[in-house]
């Protein structure tokens, strides 16, 4: 992948993840879903990996493949270290909850 430079969201964040514990930053991966605006279609979730870093006592969610970062719109549903095993975390998820529409209003100054 990093000669390449190709591949999905699970390769950004397998790699990134490794990047960050080669030079001493605790990283994992995180796998879920996001919501992902189309240009033809109504938006949808659609399932997604990135990764999260331990630094300054907490654990700070970062995305390598989306080209805004980590949002709102992650839904964590595992986590590991980027062994295929881990991702069977997910398994016990699937079709045991649902997504509905919710609104957040910002604060006027």
């Amino acid at each position: 992948m990093a000669k390449s430079r190709e591949g999905d969201c699970s390769e950004h964040a397998v790699l990134a993840a490794a990047l960050c514990r080669a030079v001493g930053i605790p990283a994992e991966m995180v796998i879920g879903v996001v919501y992902v605006p189309l240009k033809d279609r109504a938006p949808v979730f659609g399932a997604h990996a990135w990764y999260r870093v331990f630094l300054d006592g907490k654990w700070v969610q970062m995305d390598a493949a989306l080209p805004d970062g980590w949002g709102l719109g992650h839904l964590a549903l595992a986590t590991g270290s980027g062994n295929i095993d881990d991702f069977f975390q997910l398994l016990g998820t699937l079709g045991q909850f649902s997504i509905t529409q919710a609104e957040v209003e910002k604060k006027k100054p």
